[in-house]
């Protein structure tokens, strides 16, 4: 019977780290399911569910060793019990955010969506120089889930509320 394992990945990145891990997980007749990776100011970090063989979780985890020796941290996760079940009839939408970066940014627009019930399921974010004026610019692209069009509508609002000079872009995926 398989196994379904979450794994989080973080260190110091470097060419050939999801070489090593993907050979890993094939070596111990593993099956790389999804994942979301990423470098990030120098880093590598990542999310990975893989199935493996319960007879060969044990040699899966021990062998993680030597990923864990070149400063990888990496966790497993029993994902078997997933998570409640979500409604079969969440909406999804894309929201793009621009606007001057400030402390706190990602907290006020997330409490907002959270307010009404609205699911972050994605977030991608980075913070670069505005071209046209000193200071730095947030952007944020958001891929959320709701159950009515009301709770995005009321999201909307809210996060328009936060500052004068964030500009957001909503796109119902299923509209």
């Amino acid at each position: 019977m398989n196994q379904s394992l979450l794994l989080t990945l973080a260190g110091p990145d470097k060419p050939g780290l999801v070489h090593d891990l993907a050979n890993h997980i094939s070596s111990c007749g593993g099956n790389w399911q999804q994942s979301r990776l990423s470098h990030l100011n120098g880093h590598f970090a990542g999310v990975v569910d893989i199935t493996v063989a319960e007879s060969q979780r044990p040699a899966f985890e021990s062998g993680l060793v030597g990923l864990r020796d070149s400063g990888l941290q990496i966790t497993v996760y029993d994902a078997a019990e997933k998570a409640a079940a979500s409604p079969e009839n969440l909406h999804h939408a894309r929201i793009a955010v621009v606007g001057n970066d400030r402390p706190g940014i990602v907290a006020s627009i997330s409490q907002a969506l959270a307010l009404h019930a609205v699911n972050v399921e994605e977030l991608q974010s980075d913070v670069a120089d505005a071209p046209m004026a000193s200071g730095a610019l947030f952007q944020g692209n958001f891929v959320v889930s709701y159950a009515t069009t009301s709770q995005l509508d009321k999201a909307q609002a809210e996060i328009e509320s936060l500052a004068h000079d964030l500009m957001i872009d909503i796109k119902p995926e299923d509209a």
